[in-house]
């Protein structure tokens, strides 16, 4: 296993056999000793205001299926699941701004009516830019108000793997190494 998932199984042995003595039913706890992985931390890259407009400026000419969600992953710092199932009616205008509702997600190629955390329920502010970049992508696609607005080729639910793939290939297009940063790195991008 990678070293992040040993870290984790040791931290739940250790709390578990700690639990164990508490109630009596052990004397010793047969993981205290052991030392978790030291894991390097990794340096995430991000683009400059400038590098990332060349980016979006490339995603609108090569790849407007995409423009989309690149937009809204970099402009608004929700997660993949979030935007993946946001559907039209979920873009509205309160109180002289326009929001996004986040209530539900798509995790793992299946819809869930909730998002990851309770906290992670919320409105989000979007600027009049990225309302126009939605309303171009909805008329442009075709998107019915209560469809998904990302939907692959075939149908179906839009996955990680299918916005991963794409993202990557965005990255190659721009000159980038396609491992230049991930799909997720764009909520750090935008924050």
């Amino acid at each position: 296993v990678s070293d992040h998932v040993y870290n984790g199984c040791l931290k739940l042995l250790k709390r578990a056999f700690n639990y164990a003595i508490e109630l009596k039913q052990i004397s010793t706890n047969p993981f205290s000793e052991l030392k978790p992985v030291s894991i390097p931390k990794k340096l995430r890259n991000r683009f400059s205001t400038k590098e990332l407009k060349e980016v979006i400026d490339t995603c609108i000419d090569a790849m407007p299926e995409f423009y989309c969600i690149l937009c809204i992953a970099t402009l608004t710092g929700m997660r993949l699941g979030e935007y993946s199932a946001i559907r039209p009616c979920d873009i509205k205008r309160k109180d002289n701004r326009y929001v996004i509702y986040v209530d539900k997600q798509i995790t793992r190629n299946e819809y869930k009516a909730r998002t990851k955390t309770v906290t992670s329920t919320r409105i989000v502010d979007i600027s009049n830019k990225v309302y126009d970049i939605i309303q171009w992508h909805i008329k442009y696609f075709g998107i019915n108000h209560t469809d998904f607005m990302f939907k692959p080729e075939q149908g179906g639910l839009i996955y990680a793997k299918w916005i991963e793939r794409r993202f990557a290939k965005l990255l190659t297009l721009c000159g980038y190494e396609e491992k230049f940063c991930r799909v997720h790195d764009l909520r750090g991008q935008y924050v």
